[in-house]
């Protein structure tokens, strides 16, 4: 499992906790969230579309379903670039099911690619109204050791600068201001950061299908990538 910096200070070098409980140093989400892909608030049903889909490019969406307190959160990343790009966002709610998941089906007609959806609780019902087909959808239960290792992953992408995002100020803030204890204590994870977290969650297989025929070539002895196809830098996987 890839880990934090934080986690690393305080697990194996015995350093004291971060006095202010941030989840996430500073400095990485500033480097995360560029403004120049752009500034937005991040409004409820604000559509966010940075880059058109590109029928060349690969992508992945994260989801967080919410209804009646939080909001349902889906962030679109491009994945044969490195680092990957955040080029979809939508934050909305306080609306039936039927008409969230439609906007979810539509975000994956158009950027096609993969999908993981937080299947606790209610979002394991929600799972039976998508419409895109099953193989691209990937329900993922949030509890326990995976639930951890979910988060910590994705602290560990945003650290390693494999990720960048619009300055979403919604989701900026999330991220900036997350605490150990929402993600691994007593609080709640913000929005942003579990759909961000389930979209990083597929890069092994994003990675697999990025790596296409094409882009092996043999030399002397072992098979090696060439630079015919985009994928991952290793750093990602």
């Amino acid at each position: 499992m890839e880990v934090s910096s934080r986690m690393f200070d305080v697990e194996y070098d015995l350093q004291e906790p971060s006095f202010d409980g941030r989840a996430i140093d500073t400095a990485f989400v500033e480097a995360m969230y560029d403004m120049s892909l752009g500034m937005f608030r991040g409004e409820i049903d604000e559509y966010i579309r940075i880059e058109e889909p590109d029928p060349e490019g690969t992508y992945v969406t994260g989801v967080d379903w919410a209804k009646e307190q939080d909001f349902t959160i889906m962030r679109t990343f491009r994945t044969d670039v490195n680092p990957w790009v955040e080029v979809a966002f939508l934050r909305t709610g306080r609306k039936p099911w039927p008409a969230m998941v439609a906007d979810l089906d539509r975000v994956l007609d158009e950027y096609g690619g993969l999908c993981a959806h937080d299947a606790t609780g209610i979002g394991n019902v929600v799972d039976d109204l998508i419409k895109t087909e099953r193989h691209r959808v990937r329900p993922i239960v949030l509890r326990g050791r995976d639930r951890e290792t979910t988060f910590t992953e994705y602290i560990a992408g945003i650290e390693q600068d494999a990720l960048r995002c619009p300055r979403i100020e919604y989701a900026y803030n999330e991220h900036k201001y997350v605490t150990q204890a929402d993600l691994y204590g007593s609080g709640h994870p913000p929005d942003t950061f579990i759909a961000g977290a389930l979209a990083w969650s597929l890069r092994r297989r994003a990675y697999k299908i990025n790596v296409r025929p094409g882009s092996l070539t043999r030399t002397n002895s072992p098979w090696q990538l060439g630079d015919t196809g985009g994928h991952i830098s290793s750093r990602t996987q």
